[in-house]
């Protein structure tokens, strides 16, 4: 927004904060449920069906046969819509989750360079500490694997990214087999995906491509800012990867850096719909 101001733009970041983890926890709650009942169901479907398969249908009045079909009826109905309903609910909190840990971890890599009082410091380290854990147990390269091959896309340098990832880094360049093979990986896929849109325009930036890839491919309730904010997330992403040739980097900033891009490309490739693309 034009009157935005840091002090104004970190009041409503950190105020919203607080309301999402609120609102996280009414949705694992409200899920929890589903779970709860879905589970139950399963579990009672074999003796249902083998209950009834084994009972005469002479055995049983209309009725009690009508409302038992009925009843299963209900269900089946019902978790259909539940099943529709959750997959695009489902595929949009993954996406945001992986976009918001991406920007998040990011964010927090600016912040660890600023000198901060001593007390604000050390909450800040046991803060950092805690997100670091908590984005290690997001599945992103799984994550992005699936996309990779559900779009149509060679994942060998995403592999070999992860293989030299999962090795200790040794002597100088080993971040950089690490970020740039990522990076070769993002931005070939990129460039193959723009390749195989329906409608060629010309798209040739990190943003641009982004966002037509969006227009023409995207999952459909996704708007256009969704693609314009991660293609602006993924221009920034492929300037800092390049720069990582010249930099002695931490394991820990490695880490961090790697983290980052995984999530930020899971987060664009769960947006597209593979439906929408020409064949490879």
């Amino acid at each position: 927004m034009a009157d935005d101001t840091p002090e104004s733009v970190k009041e409503q970041a950190s105020t919203l904060v607080p309301k999402i983890a609120a609102r996280a926890e009414n949705i694992e709650a409200i899920l929890g449920q589903g779970v709860v009942a879905a589970r139950a169901m399963r579990d009672m479907a074999p003796s249902i069906g083998t209950a009834l398969s084994v009972t005469p249908a002479e055995a049983l009045p209309l009725e009690q046969w009508r409302r038992q079909r009925d009843g299963l009826l209900a269900w089946y109905d019902a978790a259909g819509e539940f099943e529709a309903q959750a997959r695009t609910m489902a595929n949009t909190l993954t996406v945001h989750t992986s976009a918001i840990a991406s920007t998040s971890t990011s964010t927090l890599q600016i912040i660890s360079k600023i000198p901060l009082p001593l007390t604000d410091a050390g909450r800040f380290e046991l803060a950092h500490t805690t997100f670091r854990t908590v984005v290690e147990q997001i599945p992103a390269f799984e994550s992005v694997r699936t996309s990779m091959e559900r779009l149509g896309l060679d994942t060998r340098l995403l592999k070999h990214a992860q293989g030299a990832f999962a090795r200790p880094v040794e002597g100088d360049g080993g971040s950089v087999s690490i970020l740039i093979a990522l990076r070769e990986c993002i931005e070939g896929s990129v460039n193959e995906l723009i390749q195989r849109r329906p409608r060629q325009e010309p798209a040739n930036k990190m943003l641009a491509k982004i966002i037509t890839l969006g227009a023409q491919c995207g999952r459909q309730w996704y708007a256009a800012a969704h693609f314009a904010r991660l293609g602006t997330e993924a221009a920034e992403l492929m300037t800092d990867l390049s720069k990582t040739k010249q930099l002695d980097m931490t394991r820990e900033e490695l880490r961090d850096e790697y983290s980052r891009a995984l999530l930020l490309f899971s987060s664009i490739l769960d947006s597209l719909d593979e439906q929408r693309f020409r064949p490879g």
